[in-house]
């Protein structure tokens, strides 16, 4: 699947979260959480369905047949979670105000379905 242009994520974002921009990473640096090692590893994903009785077909199917060269049914963008903070923001504004928002764009409908922060 493709993702969205950085130019069409920057028309989407100025129409749907105007005063905001996007950013690649966070100004302030207490915003960077740090990566936790797992405690333990899983099983992949078809032991599990194998070991709960899921017949259904799993994620493979698809896998399978990209592979073979089978057109996936939509060629649609993908949903893209994107960074944002205010215009303008500097580091010492990030450390006293609200830190950076979160929303996930659509790549079909071509807007914001979902915020955080």
């Amino acid at each position: 699947m493709a993702k969205l242009a950085r130019k069409d994520l920057e028309k989407i974002i100025a129409r749907d979260a105007p005063g905001y921009r996007i950013i690649d990473r966070p100004t302030h640096v207490d915003s960077v959480r740090r990566l936790d090692r797992p405690d333990a590893v899983s099983a992949d994903v078809d032991t599990i369905r194998r070991r709960y009785g899921v017949s259904a077909p799993s994620n493979a199917t698809a896998r399978a047949a990209r592979a073979a060269g089978t057109k996936q049914p939509t060629e649609q963008p993908e949903d893209e979670i994107v960074v944002l903070e205010p215009k303008g923001a500097t580091a010492a504004d990030a450390a006293q105000g609200p830190g950076p928002k979160v929303v996930v764009v659509s790549g079909a409908k071509q807007r914001i379905i979902g915020r955080q922060g």
